[in-house]
């Protein structure tokens, strides 16, 4: 697991893999993104998290770890603009990692 993964106790870490499977996540410990911080974060929306992950086809950045194709600023791992790009009206990435990307992919 990638360091910039967020820690979960056994019962809570069973729950996950649970929501996990339900949610038919294929890149969990490969895809750069801290499902499980996503998962804990009780500001994202309830449980019926496994129908948004499919449905929106976006997860917010705040959980991308180093090394996301559109890795931002607001991301939680991210050490500020000069780590990591920013958004721009049009959904428009500026900035490292690349030089541009659309939010979504």
């Amino acid at each position: 697991m990638p360091s910039e993964t967020t820690p979960l106790s056994p019962a809570d870490e069973a729950r996950f893999q649970a929501w996990a499977r339900k949610a038919k996540i294929g890149d969990l410990d490969t895809g750069r993104y801290d499902y499980r911080g996503y998962w804990a974060d009780p500001s994202m929306p309830a449980k019926e998290k496994a129908e948004y992950v499919w449905l929106e086809k976006h997860l917010p950045d705040a959980y991308k770890q180093h090394g996301h194709e559109s890795f931002s600023a607001e991301s939680r791992y991210s050490r500020g603009l000069s780590d990591g790009g920013r958004w721009l009206p049009g959904d428009v990435l500026v900035g490292p990692p690349m030089a541009s990307h659309r939010k979504g992919k």
